[in-house]
């Protein structure tokens, strides 16, 4: 649908139709609907996320010169959207100019949290994406940054996103007790489940991997667009079975699974990003015009 209303106006429509095709690997389509897109229109004069999703397109490209002065002409209409500073961090992570990426997480390590934004989530978000690009050391001194950031505050402060930092840093022991008491509390989450079930997989506990695999087949609900489904694929993985993680993951795809850039920096797919059938299934595929 969104492919024959960029068709017909793709002034208005390229970066509703760019956004769809990044979410689906397809990043060459991606750019060319985000660059039709007008943005001196009275609505996208104000949509920093166009910037956002336009550097990103460059950046799964490749190409992260482009990206990084797309990133930093937003910021020069919208310096203080936080959501660009942190695109800022992961170009220049691209571009290997780890001084750079350190004088930003110092300025998102000053950010105030907020309700749905935490700069400790966000560091922690650069340094898996350091680890996608093979700076190893540099991803063990920003994620020491991120958990330090909560180490900081009260316990009672942000608990899934200090769980997220702990999963993140491969502190599996930590995961797990904090997800446990996340779950205890709201039993029906699916990410506190799926974040534990993984977390019991490196743990070694099998079994109980498995049962929180079986929980989460057997909770199947309408609209959840294979988060179940992603997250199983997620245990499999971590459990060595590589040809059952991506199948469940094709399955996902078929349910409303996002790919894009999050998936590519998701640590959970480490282990397939050498196995053949995974990466056919990520090759992205252009759509014909």
């Amino acid at each position: 649908a969104v492919e024959q209303l960029f068709r017909i106006e793709p002034g208005n429509y390229g970066y509703h139709a760019g956004l769809t095709a990044l979410l689906t690997n397809r990043f060459d389509d991606a750019l060319e609907r985000l660059l039709a897109q007008d943005i001196n229109t009275p609505c996208y004069r104000r949509w920093w996320q166009w910037w956002g999703v336009t550097g990103t397109a460059y950046h799964m490209l490749g190409r992260y010169d482009e990206g990084l002065g797309v990133i930093q002409s937003g910021l020069e209409r919208f310096p203080n959207e936080r959501r660009l500073i942190y695109r800022e961090a992961i170009a220049f992570a691209g571009l290997g100019r780890l001084d750079a990426v350190d004088s930003l997480i110092d300025v998102i390590d000053g950010l105030p949290a907020q309700p749905r934004y935490s700069p400790g989530q966000r560091i922690a978000f650069i340094a898996l994406e350091l680890k996608v690009l093979g700076h190893r050391e540099a991803y063990g001194a920003v994620m020491d940054r991120a958990l330090d950031w909560f180490a900081a505050r009260p316990m009672s402060q942000q608990r899934a996103w200090r769980g997220q930092a702990f999963y993140y840093a491969e502190r599996w022991s930590d995961a797990d007790t904090l997800f446990a008491n996340l779950i205890e509390e709201t039993p029906d989450n699916l990410d506190y489940r799926g974040y534990r079930a993984v977390a019991l997989a490196h743990l070694g506990r099998r079994e109980e991997a498995l049962e929180a695999d079986r929980w989460l087949q057997s909770n199947e609900r309408p609209y959840s667009r294979g988060s179940q489904t992603r997250w199983r694929a997620a245990v499999a993985a971590a459990l060595g079975d590589h040809a059952g993680a991506v199948q469940l993951l094709e399955q996902a795809i078929q349910e409303g699974m996002q790919l894009g850039y999050n998936h590519h920096r998701d640590p959970e797919w480490e282990a397939l990003r050498d196995y053949g059938p995974y990466q056919m299934l990520m090759r992205p595929e252009r759509v014909a015009r």
